[in-house]
């Protein structure tokens, strides 16, 4: 067999293959490096985005076509490139390091994705908490659409798009993130500009003198806003691009750059999918303490970690301050460009602007599942000024947890409640029924149900008026915490024998431990409930369960044996029961002629928990137990409602007095 330059020497006069060298496109790829846009670009498609769009967003700054055929055909080779990159690595590394699972789930981009199999209408039902008879199969189906994002508009045609459903995707991108951090080139100043735009741009640049990327701040800085007539062919659209990029990599400052074009809403994505820059990961942010501190983080990530962690027992609390910190993690990072142990006050009081107004890519428009591409941190726009004042707070106490760990310096939010005017949450006392309005509702409870889902509600509504229990109370309640007590008859009562009441043990607000007195009657209720649920479904147990819900579901779920009467009403699907109900009453009292019906269409659970306490004032109990039943910690939440229940007495009142003087 001949050696390649013996082959050539035996055929001199072979004809040059027409184009280019084989592999002198990869050659021309590999000169270059791959950066935080190019895996931002394939995150973006490996995400299933608009691959233009993603395109527009994160490499248009080089200065290339943005032809979709060059847009899939540079796709197609920066893939190709990191899965060099990859195994070059990989074989690097010693066995012990090697990186082989990370390359396996990588890899398997390349195969047909797996279809997911949606479960049936009673298995989504019982997963969700849904009551299968209170809805119609039409809202159901839209249901588990809206659940598992099968709105999204996809084009069959499209190569790139790829499963949303998040079982294929989310391994992938865990392992280009893990990737990133082997294989991503920091921009550096001292980086020629011919690394990281394309050779046209560069030339371009270059006879304006700019060899380096530091070059490119200088020539910024020196010109001001219209430094990019300095270069020859270049507009105000590549050069914001330009500007945007270096902002995105702290090498501009945001105040010294004019407006740039957006972060792309790609990048929007639940924080465990975020990949930060490594330079925005707080291992030397600015307001870091030198030295150990109790976390042992060593970075930003580690820290916030370390404090949502014992929160973890409190699924409500730490889904809360979860939400809260991913908002102010994803905001810092993509608008701001900074490590949250960098963040200023500046930065705070522009976050708490941001909170009210936050621009559209950053709002859903609705639900999405954490795993679909349409979610985002902002569910239908701006927050009102409670919940401004209430992640705020949460951003605050974490600074104060940081810096009392010895992990920041100081808390860049400490003053921002101080110095903003917001008004203080209050409770609106306004939402509620009236007395007229609550027996009109327990009339049409045969109306809307039937059988034992009709005493399940009767009986729900009773419980959640005569407790002013909170959603998450009732969903906790269990029998095992009614404790029996037996009063002594009142003097000059007229009655001679002890009434037996009950005492329900909770567990409130902030961990905070109470009781909640309830009648013999309604806990009759509802252990006559639990004997026809029992009669009807006797692998249930026994009524006696100490561990059983005081308001169960009907059915366990589905493929479960045995056991149903410990599974308690999920909270969504409690708080969606009692949704539907209102508005089905609000559609009645259209029919009916009545003036509430948009009341009863905003009504929610937190209404029969006010509906309670107006009728416990109403009815002369005293403002201090009414706010420990309610378990207030402040006074002044209970004393709006019985001021208003004060204002009617005092109309009315009046108005008697009015219509005695005119007969």
């Amino acid at each position: 067999m001949l050696a390649p330059s013996a082959a050539s020497d035996h055929q001199p006069n072979r004809p040059r293959p027409r184009g280019r060298p084989r592999g002198s496109a990869t050659q021309d790829l590999r000169q270059k490096h791959l950066g935080l846009p190019h895996f931002a670009f394939l995150r973006a498609w490996l995400q299933g985005f608009d691959l233009a769009q993603a395109w527009d967003r994160f490499l248009a700054f080089q200065g290339e076509s943005g032809d979709l055929r060059h847009v899939r055909a540079t796709r197609a080779r920066l893939w190709m490139q990191l899965l060099d990159d990859a195994q070059a690595l990989n074989d690097s590394l010693p066995p012990e390091q090697r990186i082989d699972d990370v390359l396996e789930r990588l890899q398997s981009r390349e195969s047909k994705p797996k279809l997911v199999e949606l479960p049936s209408l009673e298995t989504f039902c019982s997963e969700q908490g849904l009551e299968l008879d209170f809805y119609s199969e039409q809202e159901l189906l839209q249901l588990m659409r809206e659940h598992y994002g099968l709105d999204q508009v996809r084009d069959e045609s499209d190569q790139e798009s790829f499963s949303q459903d998040g079982v294929q995707i989310s391994p992938q991108v865990r392992a280009l993130n893990t990737l990133q951090t082997y294989l991503a080139k920091p921009l550096l100043p001292t980086d020629s500009i011919a690394l990281w735009v394309s050779a046209a741009l560069s030339r371009r640049l270059a006879l304006a003198g700019v060899a380096t990327v530091d070059d490119l701040v200088r020539l910024q800085a020196a010109c001001g806003p219209t430094w990019y007539r300095k270069v020859q062919g270049l507009g105000q659209v590549r050069a914001d691009r330009l500007l945007g990029w270096l902002q995105s990599h702290g090498l501009l400052d945001a105040a010294a750059a004019k407006p740039v074009a957006e972060i792309v809403a790609t990048a929007i994505v639940p924080l465990e999918q975020l990949g930060i820059p490594q330079a925005l990961q707080g291992r030397s942010g600015g307001f870091r303490a030198m030295g150990p501190n109790a976390y042992g983080a060593e970075c930003d990530q580690q820290a916030w970690d370390a404090w949502l962690r014992p929160y973890e027992g409190q699924p409500r609390t730490w889904e809360t301050y979860r939400r809260e910190i991913e908002r102010f993690v994803l905001w810092a990072v993509l608008e701001r460009s900074r490590a949250l142990s960098a963040m200023t006050t500046a930065d705070c009081l522009a976050y708490r602007d941001f909170l009210t107004r936050p621009p559209a890519r950053w709002v859903s428009g609705g639900v999405r599942p954490r795993s679909a591409a349409s979610w985002r941190p902002f569910r239908s726009g701006g927050l009102d000024p409670v919940s401004v004042r209430h992640g705020l707070g949460v951003v605050r106490n974490l600074y104060a947890a940081w810096l009392e760990a010895g992990y920041v310096v100081a808390n860049p939010m400490a003053t921002v409640l101080k110095q903003v005017k917001l008004p203080a949450p209050a409770a609106d006392a306004k939402r509620g029924f009236t007395a007229e309005q609550w027996r009109w509702i327990l009339a049409q409870v045969p109306v809307v149900a039937q059988g034992l889902r009709a005493r399940r509600l009767a009986a729900l509504l009773r419980l959640l008026t005569e407790t002013g229990l909170r959603l998450d109370e009732l969903v906790r309640a269990r029998m095992g915490a009614l404790e029996p007590i037996h009063l002594e008859p009142e003097p000059d009562s007229g009655h001679t024998e002890e009434e037996l009441a009950y005492l329900l043990h909770v567990e409130g607000k902030g961990g905070k431990p109470r009781v909640v007195p309830m009648s013999a009657a309604l806990v009759d209720q509802l252990l006559e409930l639990h004997q026809l649920v029992d009669q009807v479904n006797p692998a249930a147990g026994s009524c006696a369960d100490l561990e059983r819900p005081l308001l169960g579901a009907l059915q366990g779920p589905v493929g479960q044996r045995g056991g149903e009467a410990r599974v308690a009403m999920g909270r969504a699907g409690l708080y969606k029961l009692l949704k539907r109900f209102f508005r089905r009453l609000a559609r009645l009292a259209v029919k009916q002629g009545r003036q509430d019906a948009d009341r009863l269409a905003a009504a929610s659970t937190h209404w029969l928990r006010h509906t309670f306490a107006r009728q416990a004032i109403a009815q002369d109990a005293p403002i201090g137990v009414v706010q420990e039943v309610l378990g207030h910690s402040s006074q002044r939440t209970t004393s709006e409602i019985y001021v208003l229940q004060e204002r009617t007495r005092l109309v009315r009142a009046m108005l008697q007095v009015h219509r005695t003087g005119r007969t």
